[in-house]
């Protein structure tokens, strides 16, 4: 079953007064905030096809209210509790883009994305009829995928880009990302006198030898492992084949006790959160280990998928109740 939900976010360029903004400026630059929002959300949904459509400019600005369109394909019985944490997730991810500064950020802004992820779930209204425990299990799966998807930095380029292209336009004055359709002038503007230093490409770090990053794919099982004796298992991505170890000890205890059975078919995808721990050599990074730190759900090909339903509703409901695994 394939469903669309709405998610409202807003691009506010303030312009000055008796101007006009460059369009073809605006539009390359809304590309690039697409591209850094579809980044987070990617990671936290790999297979979601994110689009931004236009509902309305306003007068005095360029007030860009858009929506966020997430197409599904889950189910009615898990998608209600998924939504929510895709709304959370986004709000927060806004929240960051509005902050960075060309590579870097501070602390405090990931104490505060914390702090407004667990206040949208005690007051949205659609988390009104949620126990405390479901609230506090999907808050916690929102600032997992936050995390993650912030210390990826894939979202860093796009953001670069963003503040090169407004820089152009002597009319942008200002700029401020939210989420919400309010029309009143939003509270935080990052103005012009900033947006060369977001532009600016980081100073590489020659002293960083060595770096651990996460990221979520679909990954093709070659060979299991059927004890439970922490070595790697078999893997294949894009053709490259590799061994990786299983930390998520929830999934590998319910599949070894038969309550999440994996068929023994050809073409069994997982959805992972794979970290990857690589060391730079002539000045190229190279992947010196592999280890999933979480499984999402398994995947089959497309004539196995009503074998495998059952299975994937019980992989996403023990996803929505274990704690995200650490990165590093």
């Amino acid at each position: 079953m394939t469903d669309v939900q709405m998610v409202p976010v807003r691009f506010y360029f303030d312009i000055e007064s008796g101007k006009f903004a460059d369009l073809e400026v605006v539009s390359r630059a809304s590309i690039e905030l697409v591209s850094a929002l579809r980044d987070f959300v990617h990671f936290a949904e790999p297979t979601i096809d994110l689009r931004m459509t236009l509902q309305q400019g306003d007068k005095g600005s360029l007030d860009l209210k858009a929506f966020v369109k997430l197409f599904t394909g889950r189910t009615d019985k898990d998608k209600a509790n998924r939504d929510l944490v895709l709304q959370a997730m986004i709000g927060g991810a806004i929240m960051f883009l509005l902050q960075l500064t060309g590579n870097h950020y501070g602390d405090k802004i990931l104490d505060h994305i914390d702090a407004y992820v667990e206040q949208w779930f005690q007051d949205a209204p659609e988390t009104a009829e949620l126990s405390q425990q479901e609230k506090a299990a999907m808050c916690a799966e929102a600032k997992g995928v936050l995390e993650g998807a912030i210390n990826n930095k894939t979202a860093v380029p796009h953001m670069r880009k963003f503040y090169a292209e407004i820089r152009r336009d002597p009319a942008i004055v200002g700029v401020a990302l939210a989420s919400g359709h309010e029309n009143d002038k939003p509270d935080t503007i990052i103005p012009r006198e900033e947006f060369s230093d977001r532009a600016a490409e980081p100073l590489p770090e020659e002293d960083e030898t060595k770096r651990t990053r996460t990221e979520r794919m679909p990954i093709l099982l070659i060979q299991p492992r059927l004890h439970a004796d922490k070595k790697a298992w078999r893997f294949s991505v894009g053709g490259l084949e590799f061994g990786a170890r299983i930390e998520d000890e929830k999934f590998v205890d319910d599949m070894l006790s038969g309550q999440l059975p994996v068929p023994a078919v050809e073409g069994v995808y997982f959805d992972v959160d794979l970290t990857l721990t690589e060391e730079r050599h002539g000045g190229a990074w190279e992947v010196k280990s592999r280890r999933i730190t979480r499984v999402h759900r398994v995947i089959a090909r497309p004539e196995q998928q009503d074998l495998l339903s059952s299975i994937n509703e019980q992989s996403d409901s023990s996803d929505n109740n274990q704690d995200d695994s650490e990165d590093g």
